[in-house]
Formats: C-alpha cells, structure tokens, sequence
C-alpha cells in the first residue's frame, strides 16, 4: 500500500522465454523498483496472476510484504563551525557513514541564536547552506577524512552564541516518477 492503501498496477511483462506453467512450477519474476511508486517507509505486498491475449488467470493471493525504509545516515563526531572572519564561517565534519555503504547524501545546515548562557535556542533555526556528500559504510569510514564547507553569512550580532545544525539524508532516486 505505498500510495495512502491505494492500489497499484504495473503494466504486464512480456515473458518471451516462458512456454508452459502449471501450478507446481516455481518461476520467480523481478519487478524493477523504478516501477514502483515508491514512497519511504511504507510496507508493499504484490499479487499477480498470468495471461496471454486470449484470457487471463484469477488473481494470485498476496504473498508477503515488503518494507521500505530511508537508509540511516550519522556521524561519529560533532560539526565544527569557526568563528566568522569577514561575514564567513568554516564548517567542517567527519566523513558521514551509512548502514547501506556508500551513498549520495544530502546535508542542510542550519543556525540559531542561543540564549546567553543558556543551551537553548532564542531563535528560529535558519537554514545558512545546502550541500551534497558521500556517506561511507562504518568500516570504510576514515576519521581523518572531513567534509569542509565555507559560508558566507550576514546578521551575526557581536558577543552572540550561534549553534549550528547538520541534517543529513540520504540522496536517493525518486522512484515511479517515470519521466
């Protein structure tokens, strides 16, 4: 049900190389992700039934379902951020890591004032940078590689407590958008 409980159909696939199939024949299919209209964390289930241009079987029971999900992205340390010299600021984090291995990655970072000595934010976050890594498994992940960016940034008030945040997600396809 990735659509809201809706259903979906794919269109039928020619099997050219499939001649007879009785009900004890084990055939296995592959249907591409990219036909699916794929949404996150969402749980799909797939009946099927076969056909030829004459006439068509009943539809199969469902089978199991399968589960989607965003893959995981983290970092083992902090962002960094420098003091602003000339209205700009150094960012700079550890090479991210991810449960699937290598992948795109889409990081946002933002920044928010902080009350004086407090650990709370007095402002709204805003977003000051947009920009695009690659995560790495956890084994393959080198400490020493660091992710670094610099923004230009205006409106920082003197004697202020800026903290700034690093959302990161994975950069995958859309799926069943087809274009």
């Amino acid at each position: 049900n990735g659509l809201n409980g809706a259903i979906f159909c794919s269109e039928a696939s020619l099997v050219s190389a499939l001649y007879h199939v009785d009900r004890r024949s084990s055939v296995t299919w592959f249907l591409p992700l990219i036909s699916l209209p794929f949404s996150g964390n969402c749980h799909y289930v797939a009946s099927l039934r076969l056909g030829n241009e004459h006439v068509w079987s009943d539809w199969s029971d469902f089978g199991s379902s399968m589960a989607t999900a965003m893959p995981k992205v983290w970092s083992k340390d902090q962002l960094l951020a420098t003091k602003p010299l000339n209205c700009k600021v150094k960012l700079d984090w550890q090479q991210l890591c991810c449960d699937l291995g290598p992948i795109p990655v889409e990081c946002v970072i933002s920044m928010a004032m902080m009350q004086e000595g407090h650990e709370s934010q007095q402002g709204q976050e805003r977003l000051v940078a947009m920009t695009n890594c690659t995560a790495q498994s956890q084994k393959m992940a080198m400490p020493s590689l660091r992710d670094r960016l610099e923004v230009a940034i205006n409106g920082f008030d003197p004697g202020v407590t800026y903290r700034f945040t690093l959302y990161a997600r994975a950069h995958l396809p859309i799926l069943g958008g087809g274009s």
